[in-house]
């Protein structure tokens, strides 16, 4: 299927569902914890999906950077709203990512499911990986997945 076909490249849900509203905001603020950790002052992040900013504003300050890369151009409005020090926020499609800027950590939390070549997206995310740099790209299980509890639709 060629990419401008695919209904995923056109799946932009952000008109009715707000992940600062839904029980995610929860598991964002829990996963920035443990990212944390990882972080160090003056890091350079690449945060693939950043939707509105959220884990991205627990984890900013101390002198690093983000690259913020959304998709949703209302999400990406919003994050960019928050005026967050050192955040840079751009609207597109990981397939299309084409920087190759240096970067210590890529975040790609819960978003390569979504996606129709989910190998190809990640090689094009960590192109710019440096040598021991950091990867994080949990994605839902049936058992462990927001928005889905067992028994319910999701």
């Amino acid at each position: 299927m060629p990419a401008e076909a695919s209904p995923l490249r056109a799946a932009d849900y952000s008109d009715r569902y707000d992940p600062e509203q839904d029980f995610d905001h929860w598991y964002t603020r829990l996963t920035a914890r443990r990212v944390l950790r990882h972080l160090r002052p003056d890091d350079h992040v690449l945060e693939a999906g950043s939707a509105t900013g959220l884990l991205t504003a627990e984890l900013c300050g101390e002198g690093r950077r983000f690259l913020c890369l959304e998709r949703s151009v209302s999400y990406a409005a919003r994050a960019r709203a928050r005026g967050l020090p050192g955040v840079t926020v751009i609207e597109g499609m990981i397939e299309d990512f084409t920087g190759e800027e240096p970067f210590d950590h890529v975040l790609a939390l819960n978003v390569l499911h979504e996606l129709p070549n989910a190998s190809a997206a990640l090689a094009r995310l960590l192109r710019g990986l440096r040598p021991a740099a950091c990867c994080m790209s949990p994605c839902p299980t049936r058992t462990r997945c927001t928005g889905w509890r067992p028994g319910r639709p999701a």
